[in-house]
């Protein structure tokens, strides 16, 4: 769970924005620095980039995870990456349901 006011340095912030330059969306970032998705995205506009909208970031996503399970990566293995169910990762794999988060 993510630290309440947590500090963010310099060069957290600009490890933030080269993240989701590379295509990591705000829950990864958020993740990988113990912030919240908002934080993160504060920290991205701030830094004067543009966010992606939700259905973009979840298309991103989904991607990701069809990557790599089309290279062997175990669907729970996936599923932890994500912080989603194992069954989440198996209905995107299989393009069911890819509206639902």
């Amino acid at each position: 769970m993510p630290v309440p006011f947590k500090s963010l340095t310099s060069e957290d912030r600009a490890q933030i924005v080269e993240m989701y330059k590379n295509g990591a969306t705000l829950r990864e970032v958020g993740i990988a620095f113990d912030i919240s998705h908002t934080k993160a995205r504060r920290v991205i506009v701030e830094a004067g980039i543009d966010t992606r909208s939700p259905d973009m970031e979840k298309t991103d996503r989904n991607q990701k995870i069809r990557d790599m399970a089309d290279v062997g990566f175990r669907y729970q293995m996936i599923a932890d990456k994500f912080q989603i169910s194992r069954q989440r990762v198996h209905q995107i794999v299989q393009g069911e349901n890819d509206d639902i988060f």
